[in-house]
């Protein structure tokens, strides 16, 4: 699939699990791809062509934002989930979805679904985003199935989503990156309840006739007071399927090829 091509993969914080068919711990390649803050470590005079991969949101990393927008010209190729920050050069190329999923492959599938709605949120108050969430489980406890950390914790989050056929998915920032978060209730077969809106990345890559949207918490009350149901998620059927196919099959490999990789290399008839 990615016609034989090796990248060199610098990272420190994604885990073993990355590397694929196309990236690899080697350095012995012809390019190299630096994510996020291993950015910083790029040189100027390595003769191999360089990718930088902007992975965490500018609401936690904003320095980072900002040094790529001065030193852009260390790099060859810039993917970034960011679509205003993909609007600055030509070197910037931009993707919408984060492929990670939390959610192990022998859990993915379309379960049968036994209750309505829940949501998984951790203690964490750092972001707009964090803050969100908090104001949702102290708001709508009755209506939601809470977990995660300061709520109910669990080994695994298949155990918070696998038997619901909604989930509440509320990202670090609004209308940035899709992640794992959404990503994971895709591959339990539930839709997710997402905050965000008509701008937001989840939408350019999966069908929105199987996500639920909102933006205030008038919204989110409507949906799970007026909208989710047994009848609501049965007529979502094909929608469901084709929205688990697609993050099912996810990969860091063929995200970034797709969204970038493969035009730049193949326009430099690199092998």
């Amino acid at each position: 699939m990615f016609n034989n091509y090796k990248i060199s993969f610098i990272q420190s914080s994604l885990g073993p699990n990355v590397y694929g068919d196309l990236f690899t711990e080697s350095g012995d390649t012809d390019v190299v791809a630096y994510v996020d803050g291993s950015m910083l470590s790029a040189k100027r005079n390595d003769p191999r062509l360089k990718i930088a991969i902007l992975v965490e949101p500018i609401v936690v990393s904003s320095s980072l934002y900002s040094w790529i927008k001065t030193n852009h010209s260390l790099f060859d190729l810039i993917l970034t989930h960011n679509k205003e920050l993909s609007l600055t050069n030509e070197k910037f190329k931009y993707y919408p979805v984060w492929p990670r999923i939390w959610i192990p492959k022998e859990d993915r599938k379309i379960y049968s679904k036994t209750k309505t709605t829940s949501a998984i949120f951790s203690n964490r108050r750092q972001t707009i985003g964090h803050q969100t969430r908090h104001i949702i489980a102290n708001k709508f406890s009755n209506l939601i199935d809470l977990y995660g950390k300061g709520y109910n914790p669990i080994e695994i989050k298949t155990q918070g989503i696998s038997e619901y056929m909604y989930h509440v998915v509320v990202e670090n920032e609004k209308n940035g990156y899709a992640s794992e978060k959404v990503n994971d209730a895709f591959c339990c077969g539930s839709i997710p309840i997402y905050w965000g809106s008509s701008s937001s990345n989840v939408l350019d890559f999966y069908n929105d006739e199987g996500i639920l949207m909102f933006e205030t918490m008038e919204e989110l009350e409507h949906i799970l007071l007026n909208v989710v149901s047994e009848e609501h998620y049965s007529g979502k059927h094909k929608a469901i399927e084709e929205n688990f196919n697609r993050a099912a099959n996810l990969s860091l490999d063929k995200i970034y090829w797709d969204y970038g990789i493969k035009n730049f290399l193949e326009t430099r008839s690199l092998k």
